[in-house]
């Protein structure tokens, strides 16, 4: 049994976070030497603390491509805090693309007890499924994301199937990797017809706690339906 504890703190002029992370029960490939599996427990000082939320990961099932870059994993997340906070997601992810070592594309298929899940067996069971496909990811020099197409499909068989598509571009970060602009177009299953536009900017946070939570923005929202009603478009911003 190896056990790592890691407390990182990052400093700025506008940002001070500690996260403290203890690292339990890594397990090995006996043929390989590569982790398969490990449990994280994380507290975050813009969380709470050490009295704030209880972050737990279990993750396991980690396999790997002939360059040792990780391929697949199973993630079980439990989040506590007292009697406010009770909730284990799972996340299956699949199918991770590689460029230049960098991650250009995933499938994650998440259930959670927050959606009516029931925490059974160490992974949570749900008839309703959020299935989320990345791709097309790409990275500044600084290996900060800069573009990306979210598809993401809530499904319960006979219920629901929506499909909500998101393709985000044009984001900036301020000197401390924080994201401060983005530009998504979005499209939905559930409302054929309606394009939606969603301009973010002027993102700022706390310079006062310094704990990197979101203090402000200026939103601009543009919907377009291509679909005539009585002869006439819709276009609202």
């Amino acid at each position: 049994v190896t056990t790592e504890s890691d407390n990182t703190k990052i400093a700025g002029t506008n940002l001070f976070v500690i996260t403290t992370t203890d690292r339990t029960a890594i397990a090995y490939d006996p043929a390989t030497g590569r982790i398969i599996g490990y449990t994280d427990t994380i507290t975050s000082s813009s969380t709470g603390g050490a009295t704030g939320v209880l972050d737990t990961k279990i993750m396991s099932g980690i396999t790997y491509n002939s360059l040792n870059q990780m391929t697949r994993y199973i993630e079980n997340d439990h989040q506590l805090k007292g009697s406010i906070l009770d909730v284990y997601t799972t996340t299956l992810r699949t199918g991770i693309s590689y460029e230049s070592g960098r991650i250009t594309g995933y499938m994650d298929i998440v259930t959670s007890t927050s959606t009516g899940g029931t925490f059974t067996n160490g992974m949570v069971i749900s008839d309703l499924s959020e299935i989320i496909t990345m791709s097309g990811i790409t990275y500044d020099d600084k290996g900060r994301m800069l573009n990306y197409t979210e598809n993401d499909r809530q499904f319960n068989p006979g219920i629901i199937d929506v499909t909500t598509t998101t393709s985000r571009s044009g984001i900036l970060y301020n000197s401390l990797g924080q994201m401060t602009e983005y530009h998504d177009y979005i499209t939905s299953s559930a409302t054929p017809g309606i394009k939606t536009w969603n301009d973010m900017t002027n993102i700022a946070y706390d310079t006062v706690n310094k704990n990197g939570l979101m203090l402000s923005y200026h939103s601009v929202t543009t919907e377009s339906d291509n679909t005539k009603i009585a002869g006439t478009n819709l276009f609202v911003i």
